[in-house]
């Protein structure tokens, strides 16, 4: 938990002092989504049933997150990387992180700010 919330807000503490500010790109998880039982999810889901320690933690980032671009500014994009991945899926993952990271977007991928 301390790794997930505390170094993320270090992390985003040292980022927003730096000029040009740089952007974070960090990874989400489906498990924010805890009890939902619609499948596939949608970003328009509920969020706020975490299951678990590591969901909440994860969900924590997200709300940090939104809350550094709308106080500092800071370019922000949470990617939901997949636990499982394989063949031409991690491809395509790895296209879309890379199309991000380049500030392209990649169709689909990620929660940007």
């Amino acid at each position: 938990m301390h790794s997930n919330i505390a170094g993320s807000v270090a992390l985003m503490e040292v980022m927003r002092v730096q000029q040009p500010m740089p952007t974070l790109v960090y990874a989400s998880s489906s498990s924010v989504y805890g009890l939902s039982r619609d499948f596939p999810f949608s970003e328009a889901d509920r969020a706020d049933r975490p299951a678990s320690l590591y969901a909440a933690t994860k969900r924590s980032l997200e709300l940090l997150a939104h809350s550094y671009f709308n106080i500092y500014k800071m370019s922000v994009t949470g990617e939901g990387c997949l636990s499982v991945c394989a063949g031409e899926r991690c491809l395509a993952l790895s296209s879309t992180l890379a199309s991000n990271l380049r500030g392209r977007g990649g169709g689909g991928g990620g929660t940007k700010y």
